[in-house]
């Protein structure tokens, strides 16, 4: 049979269009040897495949190819603006990862070419059936960073097949990207693609709503509800067709599908939130049915969205009682160990799920990179629960065998990241609780007693805490649910009273962190390891379960970790009257530094905590309106991963911020991504409700701008004017520019929702107000504008509407009316609540009348 192609032009000379293939998951027997570093350990996996040719045929669309435990198909995919396909993901346990981009380079006469291929991983690279040439990768796994790699070929005329094999060897999230560029010395090449689309009709139907599946944008990224999933399509639509989107899940579960036209101004709509699952969705545009699947008219777009379908208070509505039976309630519907325990405090045993407490059990013996929670909450259940006459004896071998088995002191390269707070502390618990429970039996890995192990838990976990009481934590503000749940297990669990009692410290240090830096029950503070979703609606941020179950503001979501614990610590733990009289009080003005650091190790010289890399300086300021918090000074120009540096907040979807992206993936796998993380750390200085960010972008920069997330859709009123985007929440304004200019994003994945600034060297400024100090809303944007900014290179001068004037630039201090302001060198914690030297030995946390000391000694 006739093989029929779909012809494709190069995009700013990229290859746009690939018929691609994966990912491909092998599984790996084992993990590096003993000292065996990661990049050898690579090495050795990808040698057996360095020089093997692909396991498949000339490929085309849609045949298959045997994975182990799937089938995968070839299948056309459109690369995002930034030219690239992404196969990034969460591995759990080390797995040899692959994907395959096929084309064929049509040229019109015989020419020297060269590719130049990007990737973040190793590479392999085929030209009419001949390996060319390989990119390795770097050396360090935790490097996202893309690499360019040079090819030089011989193009013939017609058709030159083109065949790209990324892999890594990995365990955690890992980076499989690549985007592929062609240089030909004298004329353009085209891209063509094997297709199942036989009708020259229907190709050429298929490719032109293939373009105008570009155009519509999603009305929400967030939907509540009460809000309906819409897709609008601009007025420059360039066609109109029927259309189906259907809603899925990330993991391809459809709960429905909206039928419809796209079109100039078109809108379909259908399903509403509270139809659709709590979490990360998409709405997958295809034609209607027969014509995709009978006459492979396959044009498609994802458009990712998230469903927030879940009660939020804004305040404390119901008593502690009536929010402790709804924790328990939400926890117990999510099939994760945490949610059967909430069931067993319930007592609910006739929902339990023995096979979700199985597969915690499991993947405890996997030592998967993820199972840290999972190996707390089987040694919570076994030390809990297994007395009790309901619990099924059946499960007990599993769960004392998962527990018995696991190492508790983990080699570096075993797949757990061992600079994580959240991790360390999670292993340090469930030594001290594993050892406690069984303490004459012997610990397979380490061949101790458990008497052994929980000494030596104990030893560690006593320096840990009064490090983290005194200097703070070296990843800020993340991760802060795991690292209440590990403190709530020791609180209530260990049986050694100085360990209860520093954990019991430095949880009333934790929540009251959290409590200061909460916005009417949403976490908004900046910190070192967002997730994307956090970003979208702080709805999705662990904190707001604490804060929904220890005050009332907040709501419920997937893991429960903290809360679920709280409420199991039970009496062993009781919030102090101060931190919740400070996290209720909503209406005081708050300001508040802080610096968190590291703690020197016991064998380091160092007394000083300020010389320490990984220091922060943050500042927040609360208000009853709004909250605008910063980093202050954050490593400025240094490549960023995953920090979140700054936000001001309004609602729990009226976040604006800035960041660098150095990629279109929206992959939580991926740092420096499309929100969180930044290519190039911007310098960072905030004084109360004014703050200004600047960029100063590495020559050369790959994407070349820097953008604000500004969703049009959770503001009741906006107005785009003068240089300025203004926004108003009820009460709160907000106010954000960029020089030398932005432009409101109408296209894209974040149409109406993204203001973004083109340029390497960019000064984001933002300016909040409210009715009570600036009145209306259309005076606070009179005022802003009558005082622009005076910006030269990285220096900005601006008189604010408050009549300060600030002076500040890439290298110099920030000046507040001349006199210079500190911006780093903070106090451990300093506001209206408290003051705390760096290191703290002690902290006295005050609201009115009411005094409690925390002693980290």
């Amino acid at each position: 049979m006739k093989r029929h192609n779909l012809t494709y032009p190069l995009v700013h000379n990229y290859i746009h269009e690939w018929l691609a293939m994966g990912p491909c998951d092998t599984p790996l027997d084992a993990g590096p040897q003993p000292d065996e570093p990661a990049p050898a350990f690579r090495s050795r996996i990808l040698q057996a495949s360095a020089r093997a040719q692909p396991d498949f045929q000339a490929p085309i669309e849609l045949n298959r190819f045997d994975c182990g435990s799937e089938d995968l198909y070839w299948q056309i995919e459109h690369c995002e603006p930034d030219h690239c396909l992404d196969w990034s993901g969460f591995l759990p346990t080390f797995t040899h990862r692959r994907a395959w981009a096929f084309a064929s380079l049509s040229s019109p006469v015989a020419q020297e070419a060269t590719l130049h291929v990007m990737a973040t991983c190793p590479v392999s690279v085929w030209l009419r059936g001949e390996l060319i040439g390989r990119g390795e990768g770097p050396e360090d796994l935790a490097d996202q960073a893309m690499r360019t790699h040079d090819f030089a070929v011989q193009l013939r005329p017609r058709d030159n097949p083109l065949l790209v094999r990324l892999e890594q060897v990995g365990i955690g999230h890992v980076a499989l990207a690549f985007g592929l560029r062609v240089e030909t010395a004298e004329k353009a090449v085209k891209v063509a693609l094997p297709t199942v689309t036989q009708d020259p009709a229907v190709a050429q139907e298929r490719q032109a709503l293939e373009r105008a599946y570009q155009a519509p944008y999603l009305a929400r990224a967030v939907v509540g509800r009460e809000d309906a999933v819409q897709l609008v399509c601009p007025d420059d639509t360039p066609m109109e067709a029927q259309t189906v989107m259907r809603v899925e899940t990330v993991d391809g579960w459809i709960y429905g599908e909206m039928f419809g036209k796209i079109g100039k101004e078109a809108t379909i709509e259908g399903l509403s939130g509270l139809q659709l699952p709590h979490g990360a969705m998409q709405g997958l545009l295809m034609p209607p049915h027969a014509q995709f699947y009978e006459h492979h008219l396959r044009a498609r777009r994802g458009l990712p969205f998230w469903v927030v379908n879940r009660p939020y208070a804004l305040a404390t509505e119901t008593p502690y009682e009536d929010r402790l039976v709804e924790a328990l309630r939400e926890a117990g519907r999510e099939s994760a160990i945490f949610g059967e325990l909430a069931q067993m405090a319930a007592g609910w045993w006739e929902t339990l799920s023995l096979d979700v407490v199985r597969g915690a059990a499991r993947r405890v013996a996997q030592c998967t990179a993820d199972c840290l929670p999972d190996l707390l909450g089987l040694i919570s259940v076994h030390t809990r629960y297994a007395q009790h006459e309901k619990f099924p004896a059946e499960l007990l071998p599993e769960v004392e065998a998962a527990i018995l088995g696991f190492d508790y002191q983990p080699r570096p390269e075993a797949g757990f990241d061992l600079n994580s707070d959240a991790n360390q502390v999670l292993l340090h618990a469930c030594r001290i609780l594993a050892g406690q429970r069984f303490a004459d039996a012997t610990f397979a890995a380490s061949s101790l007693t458990g008497q052994q192990e929980r000494e030596r838990g104990e030893q560690a976990a006593t320096a840990w805490l009064r490090g983290r009481g005194q200097y703070g934590f070296g990843a800020w503000r993340s991760h802060t649910d795991l690292i209440v749940a590990a403190l709530a297990h020791l609180v209530d669990l260990a049986e050694d009273d100085l360990i209860a009692d520093l954990a019991a410290v430095l949880l009333d240090k934790t929540l009251f962190g959290i409590a200061i830096h909460s916005f009417r029950g949403a976490f908004a503070a900046p910190r070192a390891d967002a997730q994307p979703i956090y970003l979208r609606s702080t709805h999705f941020a662990p904190e707001t379960a604490i804060s929904r179950l220890l005050w009332g503001m907040g709501s419920y979501q997937a893991g429960m970790f903290g809360a679920i614990s709280l409420i199991l610590a039970g009496e062993s733990y009781q919030l102090p009257t101060v931190i919740h009289a400070i996290a209720s009080d909503v209406e005081t003005a708050v300001w508040a530094t802080e610096r968190h650091t590291i703690a020197p190790s016991s064998a380091s010289t160092s007394t000083s905590a300020s010389t320490s890399a990984s220091a922060v300086n943050t500042v927040t300021y609360r208000t009853a309106d709004f909250m605008l918090s910063s980093a202050q000074d954050y490593r400025p120009g240094e490549r960023g991963r995953r920090e979140h540096i700054w936000q001001a907040t309004m609602g729990s979807e009226a976040l604006v911020f800035t960041n660098h992206p150095t990629t279109f993936s929206q992959s939580e796998s991926r740092d420096a991504g499309w929100w969180r993380g930044n290519g190039s750390l911007p310098r960072v200085a905030q004084w109360k409700d004014a703050l200004i960010a600047l960029y100063n972008l590495p020559e050369g920069d790959r994407l070349g701008f820097t953008h604000a997330y500004f969703p049009l859709y959770a503001f009741d009123e906006h107005v785009v004017e003068e240089g300025w985007a203004f926004a108003r929440v009820e009460d709160a304004y907000l106010a954000i520019a960029a020089v030398p200019g932005f432009a409101l994003m109408q296209r894209g994945p974040d149409a109406f929702r993204e203001l973004r600034a083109t340029g390497s060297r960019c000064a984001w400024l933002c300016q909040m107000g409210a009715r009570d100090a600036d009145a209306s809303f259309e005076n606070f944007r009179r005022r802003v504008l009558a005082s622009p900014p005076k910006v030269e290179g990285l220096h900005v001068t601006w008189q604010m509407i408050r009549g300060d004037r600030l002076e500040f630039d890439w290298g110099g201090p920030l000046r507040l009316n001349a006199a210079e302001q500190p911006i780093t060198g903070f106090k451990h914690h300093e506001s209206i609540y408290g003051v705390a030297e760096l290191p703290a030995e002690t902290m006295d946390i005050v609201y009115g009348q009411d005094v409690m000391r925390l002693n980290f000694a």
